[in-house]
This record gives structure tokens, sequence and C-alpha cells, in this order.
């Protein structure tokens, strides 16, 4: 099992509340950016806010689980889920994640 820090679960925790939060004010909920998305807490996260409708942007560093995740996610509910595959321990991760968002709007 990985390692998750405190702050990155509480960060999820409060992202979901935030989609909450959000889904109530609006009828389009939107697109939600979740890192590690494809296994373990991030792909609970990522199925409940499918389940709400947020389409999706899932961020992993493992490639096949990242397109099964994606995969199993659009054929279960009604949304669009954009995998990105990136090793976010890089120093560039961070702005490379912002410029792939950027462009696609």
């Amino acid at each position: 099992m990985t390692y998750r820090p405190p702050y990155a679960r509480n960060l999820e925790y409060q992202v979901l509340k935030m989609a909450e939060v959000t889904s109530k004010e609006k009828t389009s909920p939107g697109t939600a950016l979740i890192t590690g998305g494809s296994s373990g807490i991030g792909y609970a996260l990522a199925c409940e806010l499918a389940r709400k409708g947020y389409d999706l942007v899932l961020v992993s560093n493992d490639q096949p689980s990242l397109d099964q995740a994606a995969k199993t996610i659009e054929d279960n509910w009604a949304v669009h889920v954009h995998p990105l595959y990136i090793d976010l321990t890089t120093s560039d991760a961070p702005q490379h994640v912002y410029q792939w968002c950027s462009a696609r709007g």
C-alpha cells in the first residue's frame, strides 16, 4: 500500500466537501482534477465525483492503471475522464499539469 501523508488525505476530503457545495450551487458541476486517481483513495474520490456528475482529470504515474480507471469510470457514469500520465515528484510537474489543463480549457 502506498503511504499517503495526512495532508493529502485532508486535501482530498476538502475537495470532496467543496464538490458537494459546488454541486448544489451549479446545474453543471464542472471538472475535478484528482492526483493519484487511478487507485486507492484517489480512485474512490474520482468515483464519488463522477457519480455526482463531475468530469474528471485523473493524474497518475501508472499508465495501465490510469487508462483502466478512466475507462471504468466512463463506462459506469456519464462523464468525461481525461487521463494525464505524469510523475508528480519531478520539479516541473506542477507547471506541466497547469499547462496541460490550460491548453484544454
